[in-house]
Order: structure tokens, then C-alpha cells, then sequence
């Protein structure tokens, strides 16, 4: 996998889902999905071309494994992501939160495709595949993310998932839809990058 992550951060983030409760700290942002290749072709040699790919989010995750009395204890706070995207030939954004932060040691930063419509035509011929696995498509990044400071700041972050010029590739949105949902998938699993810095705010 190539999901990168350029989280340069020392002290930090998580979400509100699955920590002990406290609202440690609190996080907002702003999402942003890129892709720059809508062009592709089959592999039985036809050109085709995207015209839209709208794509909503499960939400954001952190997770890690944080030191508790006793031992340690998984942690997996979510940041949920409103609204849909569609970033052909366009940089399509959304904000979210403020969303509150609990303690945490996390260190795996994720995020996860609910659904995803991409549509499109081929040679004179359109399609539209639906695209929604059980779970979700989760593009997975390493990071060094403590959330453990005395005095925990508010924390505004700029993620960003650039989605992979091979998109499409081994794909025939013409044919066995579930074969053409599955490659997009891996290709994405396979080659989208996810990557964020972050801000923190004055006290």
C-alpha cells in the first residue's frame, strides 16, 4: 500500500466515539478529495472517460493502543465527515466538527468510503456503478498521534485523500458490475494516498 501520512505532530488529535468519555481535547478541519485522471481505458482497448465520482464517508478514524492502569486498551475514536464529494475536475472539500478528543496513544490514522457512484461513459456508451461493501473502504495510514497533555489544546486538522490515477485500471464499467466494483476498490485500497498536517489553535 502507498498511503502515506505527513501528520507532523507531537502532541494530539483523536475523535469522540470510543474513549473513555472525558472530552480531552477537541478537533475540527477540513477534508479534501483530489483525482486528476478521468480518462482510462478498458482492457479490451475502448476509451472511456468519468464524468462523475461521488463519494460520501463513514467518517475518519483514530485508533492505537493506549496504556491504562492494569495494562493497555484500543482506542478508536471516529471524526464523522459530512456531505458527498466529487472530485472530477474539481478540488471537492468539506469541513467538520468541532468534535471532542479523549485521551489516546493512537497510531494509526484511516479514512473510510461508505459509498461510491462512479459514472461515465464508453465509447457511446454510459454506466453507473454503485459501489458500497459491507464495512466500508478504509485507505489506511501510519501515525504518531498522543493525545496526553496535561492541558489538552484544540486541534484543527487539513486531511486529504488524492485518489489514484488507476482508478479504472483493469476495469469494465460494461461489464460484470461486481468485477468492476471489486478492481476499483483494490485499486484504491492499493494506491490512495491520505495524508494531513495540523494547526494548533491559540489557547
Amino acid at each position: 500500500m502507498r498511503a502515506t501520512i505527513a501528520l507532523l505532530m507531537s502532541l494530539l488529535l483523536a475523535g469522540c466515539a470510543f474513549g473513555d468519555g472525558r472530552g480531552f481535547a477537541t478537533i475540527d478541519g477540513t477534508l479534501t478529495v483530489e483525482f486528476s485522471q478521468d480518462e482510462f481505458t478498458t482492457p479490451g482497448g475502448a476509451e472511456g472517460e468519468l464524468d462523475s465520482l461521488d463519494i460520501s464517508f463513514l467518517e475518519l478514524q483514530l485508533e492505537g493502543d493506549t496504556a491504562v492502569e492494569g495494562g493497555t486498551e484500543h482506542r478508536n475514536s471516529v471524526l464523522p465527515i459530512p456531505g458527498t464529494f466529487d472530485p472530477v475536475d474539481r478540488t471537492s472539500s468539506a469541513a467538520f466538527g468541532p468534535y471532542e478528543v479523549d485521551r489516546g496513544d493512537y497510531s494509526q490514522f484511516n479514512a473510510v468510503i461508505n459509498r461510491l457512484v462512479v459514472g461515465g461513459k464508453v465509447g457511446d456508451e454510459t454506466f453507473r456503478l454503485e459501489i458500497a461493501p459491507e464495512g466500508g473502504i478504509a485507505i489506511k495510514a501510519q501515525a504518531d498521534l498522543p493525545v496526553n497533555r496535561e492541558r489538552a489544546p484544540a486541534i484543527t486538522i487539513t486531511a486529504r485523500l488524492i485518489l489514484p490515477d488507476n482508478l479504472m485500471e483493469a476495469v469494465d464499467p460494461l461489464g460484470d458490475e461486481n468485477a468492476a466494483a471489486a478492481q476499483i476498490v483494490a485499486n484504491i485500497m492499493a494506491d490512495g494516498i491520505l495524508d494531513a498536517t495540523w494547526v494548533r489553535k491559540a489557547d
